[in-house]
């Protein structure tokens, strides 16, 4: 199962194994954490589009997101990583994120296992280049999950 840690910075694991290279640029790891946000409710790709790609023609950032998704997924040889077609979220039997366990636990009142989970700050030291939207909306997130 893939993990993907997103208090006190920003790690994604497989096997207990910390993952490099392609499966941890920065906007893949931007599309995990803002879906790992959304949780079941899940993120459009218009949405992320706006977010990651804010300044490309819209055909072009389309193509890009849709190849990134595509690498992912044959990355980790599952079709299935992302659910949903225009409003994409993560499947989480294929993937556990610190911030849905966390505000799971938040929302059953279990504070103390929600605090074992928050090693920090939301995405503490990542940011995007040209992608001020994602930048805006990760402080935000950071403020809201503190």
């Amino acid at each position: 199962m893939l993990r993907l840690t997103t208090f006190g910075g920003v790690r994604l694991t497989q096997a207990r194994e910390d993952l490099t290279g392609a499966a941890t640029q920065p906007r893949r790891l931007a599309i995990l954490a803002r879906l790992a946000v959304a949780d079941d409710r899940g993120v459009s790709r218009d949405k992320l589009l706006a977010l990651l790609w804010p300044e490309s023609e819209m055909d072009r950032a389309r193509h890009v997101l849709n190849q990134l998704l595509y690498a992912q997924r044959q990355l980790f040889d599952e079709d299935s990583l992302f659910l949903g077609k225009k409003l994409l979220r993560l499947n989480p039997t294929l993937i556990w994120t610190d911030v849905a366990a966390f505000e799971v636990a938040l929302s059953e009142q279990r504070v103390e296992d929600a605090l074992g989970y928050h090693h920090g700050p939301f995405l503490d030291g990542f940011f995007l280049g040209n992608a001020p939207q994602f930048d805006a909306w990760a402080e935000a997130q950071r403020e809201r999950l503190q």
